[in-house]
């Protein structure tokens, strides 16, 4: 099956979750608004819609002037009955999309974390299988509300809406299930020297992070969203 990937920038690529969905057959087809690619006007090409992140404001039309046709693609597949994945800025964009506010949560959260999941998640179809409580990485300075009759299947100790659910098959995460060491060393790379003290710390941390449940998380994410796509 083919999947729409909208990549908002080409620093925060798919990683992780792209390759498990290709491992499992997907076929990916990536496009990069902010580079001039067209986005499709509905959802008929496609099984499913995923969307990524980016450094980028959810809320800058203004920058970003093919931010309202993506609002009203994610609503098409949601009226489709498609699934739809949005990771980080991906996931403000689909809140956003369905009524939600997008605001700055006024401090950058960054680094190796956990987020626990809620009794919602317990018969979630993607999120139903995941541990009580699941390291991540974040990497995000805002944050949303959650849109009108979603259901939060994870929160963070800091920042509380870090996963949710609208209807049967839309998904966003505010943390970041498709990273990996290299990753997250590239998004590092570029920054000032000396750094803050959050990005220190997560410069020392990348050796000693927990990729193994990192990366079987990806894969449980990516594996049983793609089995809503089939489904669909």
């Amino acid at each position: 099956m083919r999947i729409l990937v909208v990549e908002n920038h080409r620093e925060t690529p798919v990683g992780a979750v792209g390759s498990e969905l290709e491992r499992a057959g997907a076929i990916l087809d990536i496009v990069r608004p902010l580079e001039g690619d067209p986005l499709p006007r509905g959802a008929d090409a496609h099984a499913g819609l995923m969307i990524l992140g980016g450094p980028q404001s959810a809320t800058d039309d203004a920058g970003h002037p093919y931010y309202p046709a993506l609002l009203d693609l994610i609503r098409a597949y949601a009226a489709a009955g498609k699934p739809v994945f949005g990771i980080c800025l991906g996931s403000q964009l689909v809140a956003r999309a369905f009524g939600a506010t997008v605001r700055s949560q006024g401090w950058l959260e960054v680094g190796f974390g956990t987020v626990t999941l809620t009794t919602d998640a317990r018969d979630d179809p993607v999120f139903g299988v995941l541990g009580a409580v699941e390291p991540v990485l974040h990497w995000h300075y805002d944050t949303f509300d959650l849109p009108p009759g979603a259901r939060l299947l994870a929160r963070g100790a800091a920042c509380e809406n870090q996963a949710f659910r609208i209807g049967g098959n839309i998904y966003g995460v505010q943390f970041h299930p498709e990273v990996d060491a290299d990753l997250v060393a590239a998004w590092l790379a570029p920054l000032p020297r000396p750094l803050t003290t959050d990005f220190a710390a997560l410069a020392t941390a990348l050796g000693g992070a927990p990729w193994p449940r990192i990366e079987q998380l990806a894969v449980t994410l990516a594996s049983r969203w793609l089995a809503l796509a089939g489904a669909a």
